[in-house]
């Protein structure tokens, strides 16, 4: 079983303009850890990745402080350490729950 790829964010959450370093590039139904900078962690998966970013679905999980966040889907796209080879994703809007 392959190893979930690490997004470290740059806060505690997750939110629109948040960013996210990798230490490799994501691929498509890539299995996520996404460490918080409170050393908090949730579990995810790359849904998609086209070339101006790519989806990434975030499960439900407790904060450091004990908070419940709901699972939610993000649109992420390339952030500014991109184009120097450094992989880093910035936040850029929640994708609504489907009905």
């Amino acid at each position: 079983m392959p190893e979930a790829a690490l997004l470290r964010a740059g806060h505690t959450h997750l939110y629109p303009g948040a960013t996210l370093r990798a230490a490799t590039a994501l691929r498509a139904g890539d299995e996520v850890l996404i460490e918080f900078s409170d050393l908090g962690a949730a579990a995810g998966r790359v849904e998609a990745v086209d070339t101006g970013g790519a989806t990434l679905a975030v499960q439900a999980h407790r904060t450091a402080r004990g908070a419940d966040v709901a699972a939610r889907r993000w649109r992420i796209e390339p952030g500014a350490g991109a184009a120097e080879g450094t992989p880093t994703w910035r936040v850029r809007r929640r994708i609504p729950d489907q009905p």
